[in-house]
């Protein structure tokens, strides 16, 4: 049952249509412990993900990808938008 205190979850395959990333991308973050799970998948059901940390995510994503003239390209990403995302969790003091 939701509350007014529970985010709001997605799955990760529609994540990855509304934020236009790959869905292997959004399973990277929840493996590396980015984005929060509200509901563990299994047995053909999906899990659900926190949608404000894909949009945070998604959006680091894509403005990197709007600065780099090669776009996304290497390992390097993975560290970026870790790096980026503790970052602003460390601004909100958490």
């Amino acid at each position: 049952m939701r509350t007014a205190e529970t985010p709001a979850g997605i799955s990760q395959s529609e994540a990855a249509r509304k934020y236009g990333v790959p869905q292997q991308l959004i399973s990277r973050w929840v493996k590396q412990g980015l984005i929060r799970v509200l509901r563990p998948g299994g047995r053909g059901r999906p899990y659900e993900l926190v949608e404000e940390d894909i949009a945070r995510l998604a959006a680091i994503y894509h403005e990197e990808a709007a600065r780099s003239p090669h776009g996304f390209k290497g390992r390097w990403i993975r560290k970026l938008l870790a790096e980026r995302f503790l970052d602003e969790l460390r601004s909100y003091g958490l």
